[in-house]
């Protein structure tokens, strides 16, 4: 089977069994180091090569990395991510912990969810060739997934290079850009199936110039209705990609590569737990499709509840090689969303109203890294800078009443505040060495961030007007409602060995710690809400937001990987000790609940991965795991309630799954079934909320021909998505830190059908 696979040669020479460049790295000299010099590997840049590639179907096997991380292949982005290859959580559906939904069938609402190891997105690092290019709160896939190369997921402990971004404590997804080709080629593809669905792509490569420089260029255009109620999601997607690769001179290359996303999107309703346990009634229950008249019910007309974001990023590589055994990155990035929400709200600002959210953020950030291959041993030190602007609580919202006419008249600004930005400082230190048949890796990040300081205004008689020109009407400042900016520091080390056992098997253990930024947006709401009983107790929201601290997380995996060129099993046992878990709790001493980073909690469990190829027409990936992830105490909520969290299940966390994706090719064809099991899940704390077992059938079905009548390659495919109907709940919308509140249920999208025809010029 002919892939692409990208390939970073590391070399270790036998000659070297002593791994001692720690302490010389530190200006130690050790009593142990062997005087003799040694010849120095040289390090070499990423190529991209043919060649075969087995199981690359979906996941590509591991070898030496002492950590817990899978590789989704192109050939499985392009399978898993569905037709519509936006989502990057539906590429990676078939990877052991992984739990993802989706509101709709192929991937494209902002109305989705994703756990790894039970815990949730809040979380969850994103990052795009090792940079954060999203934000937390906004717009979402910036980048088609056309122009992906690879996507890998780290889980348990993520190394001190990797990770950069708000969090990683739930994990780290890192997607690898597709490279502009060195021949020039056009590739266009159609898809169009049910819900009206309709996808275009296209992408021009300009090949290897006379320059040394190489092009691409993409455009997508994307579109489909909702399967339940009215609107679409999304109504119009744009989106432009652009990447240059130019080599400077022999020691030294620029790389630049950007996205612009414009979104239109009608959100999903959200179902309650009794109509959760009724789908044959609620299944298709969703926002009102006309206007009633009534204020109240209006509210939930599906027009004001929507969403529309315009997003820009673009970041740069920079790689200059002193020597053969050296080389310095730079990588500046910049992001920019700018949009807005509309959601009913049943008591805004004393009544039934629609909250208009306006989010713009932009961000900017840097990571230089040397490497060298220094006494046998490789050496990587780099630094992480970011600033971002408007960071999380929202800084201006504004409330709409619905009139007897249909429209939205202003009722007045229900949020207004101003942010400084929120910085990070973080040097980290990595070393890889070899030690007889053991690689080892040892390092250490430091992370220094500085949390913005808030004002808040009174917003009583200030007119409709947009955030930049509010101001000036001279809000007063809330005194109460003022928080002065805070700064935390926190080291994250890292250790990793793998051995190898046998040619055919390798085994590995990690531990690493890594952090989750709190949540202040609750916080605020919660103080917002209740500010005259806070006030009362003695308590402004400067003191309330010093109760939240960035989350910890201990992580250990121990895992061994099995297998020769046809097969190859990894089975992993993991676990993590969470500190600083931000909930709800009840404070006796005021006789008031707010959010408190004092929480513990464990994941444990144990997880498998492995694939297969028979007879080269024939390739299987499975996994299956067992994932515990728990409260380790009772949660006081109020004076006389405390929710019987300790030793349950967190919501929506399943802890069984079992996966399975296999593809079969003859005579140009491929036919490719998925299968997704996920067990028992709770919407609630107490695990009374109970939401049964699942079982998803997916079949993709392609036909490639190449070189047809000499004009070029052309593709043409079928995509089932739920192929057998079933109905269930998907997305359960409770997260980590409300262990007691309403939580929201979304059902599962229904069988659907899309068709692809592409071609490669």
């Amino acid at each position: 089977m002919k892939n692409k696979t990208m390939l970073r040669w590391w070399h270790r020479g036998d000659a070297v069994k002593r791994w001692w460049l720690i302490p010389a790295a530190l200006g130690c000299s050790p009593a142990w180091a062997e005087p003799a010099p040694i010849d120095e590997p040289p390090i070499l840049d990423v190529v991209t090569v043919e060649g075969v590639q087995t199981h690359a179907d979906y996941v590509e096997p591991k070898g030496s990395q002492p950590n817990t991380e899978s590789t989704v292949s192109r050939e499985g982005i392009r399978r898993l991510a569905g037709p519509g290859q936006t989502n990057v959580f539906k590429a990676l559906d078939l990877l052991p912990s992984l739990h993802t939904e989706t509101a709709d069938p192929f991937g494209l609402t902002a109305n989705r969810a994703i756990r790894i190891r039970g815990k949730g997105a809040f979380h969850l690092g994103q990052t795009i060739e090792g940079l954060p290019l999203t934000g937390v709160v906004g717009g979402a896939d910036i980048y088609d997934l056309e122009n992906m190369d690879g996507i890998t997921l780290y889980r348990g402990a993520v190394p001190p290079d990797k990770g950069f971004g708000f969090s990683n404590a739930t994990g780290l997804i890192d997607q690898t850009i597709l490279r502009p080709f060195d021949k020039p080629g056009l590739s266009v593809k159609e898809s169009f199936g049910s819900y009206n669905f309709n996808r275009v792509y296209g992408r021009i490569d300009s090949g290897l110039l006379p320059t040394d420089t190489k092009l691409f260029a993409s455009y997508s255009y994307t579109t489909a209705y909702k399967w339940r109620g009215a609107g679409e999601s999304p109504a119009n997607r744009h989106n432009l990609g652009f990447g240059l690769t130019q080599k400077l001179t022999d020691s030294a290359k620029l790389e630049i590569f950007g996205a612009y996303n414009d979104l239109e999107s009608h959100d999903f309703r959200p179902l309650n737990y009794s109509q959760a346990t009724r789908l044959d009634a609620f299944g298709k229950f969703d926002y009102n499709t006309r206007l009633s008249g009534i204020p109240g019910q209006d509210i939930n007309y599906y027009d004001f509840n929507r969403r529309e974001f315009s997003d820009f990023s673009l970041f740069a590589n920079l790689e200059i090689k002193p020597t053969d055994t050296s080389r310095i990155s730079v990588k500046p990035y910049y992001w920019r969303d700018d949009g807005f929400r509309l959601f009913a709200s049943n008591s805004l600002l004393g009544s039934p109203g629609v909250t208009r959210w306006d989010i713009k953020h932009e961000q900017v950030g840097l990571v230089a890294q040397y490497d060298a291959s220094v006494l046998g041993a490789e050496v990587t030190l780099g630094y992480w800078w970011q600033d971002m602007e408007s960071p999380p609580p929202p800084v201006g919202q504004k409330a709409y009443r619905v009139t007897a006419s249909g429209d939205l008249a202003f009722a007045g600004w229900s949020v207004l505040s101003k942010q400084e930005n929120h910085v990070f400082h973080s040097p980290y230190l990595v070393v890889n060495g070899q030690l007889g048949k053991a690689n080892l890796r040892a390092g250490v990040r430091y992370l220094d961030q500085t949390v913005p300081g808030i004002r808040y205004y009174d917003t009583q008689g200030l007119p409709d007007v947009d955030y930049d020109n509010v101001f000036r009407f001279n809000p007063r400042e809330d005194p109460t409602r003022r928080v002065a900016s805070q700064s935390f520091q926190e080291w994250l080390p890292h250790f990793g060995v793998n051995y190898e056992i046998t040619d055919e098997a390798r085994a590995y253990f990690t531990y690493g710690r890594n952090y989750g930024r709190p949540d202040w947006g609750p916080q605020a709401s919660l103080f917002n809400a209740s500010r005259a009983r806070f006030t009362a107790a003695g308590l402004n929201l400067d003191n309330l937001f010093r109760r939240l601290k960035p989350e910890i997380s201990d992580n250990f995996d121990l895992g061994l990987r099995i297998g020769d060129g046809n097969w190859w099993v990894a089975p992993t046992l993991f676990y993590a000790i969470v500190n600083r878990k931000e909930v709800n709790l009840y404070d006796p001493a005021i006789q008031l609940t707010y959010y408190q980073s004092n929480a513990e909690a464990r994941s444990y469990g144990a997880e498998i991965e492995a694939g297969i190829t028979l007879w080269d027409d024939l390739s299987l990936f499975s996994s299956v795991s067992y994932n515990r992830y728990e409260f380790e105490n009772d949660v006081r909520t109020a004076a006389n309630t405390v929710i019987a969290t300790k030793g349950k299940q967190v919501p929506d966390s399943p802890e069984v799954t079992a996966k399975v994706g296999l593809t079969y090719r003859f005579m140009g064809f491929a036919i490719s079934p998925t299968v997704r099991y996920v067990g028992e899940r709770f919407g609630d704390a107490e695990n009374t909320q109970r939401v049964p077992s699942y079982t998803v059938a997916d079949l993709y079905i392609d036909y490639e021909k190449k070189d047809l009548l000499g004009l070029g390659d052309i593709t043409l495919g079928l995509s089932f998505l739920n192929v057998f109907d079933k109905r269930y709940i998907g997305i359960i919308s409770q997260n980590d830190i409300q262990v007691a509140g309403n939580t929201t249920y979304y059902p599962g999208a229904p069988f659907t059908v899309a068709f692809t025809v592409g071609a490669r010029f």
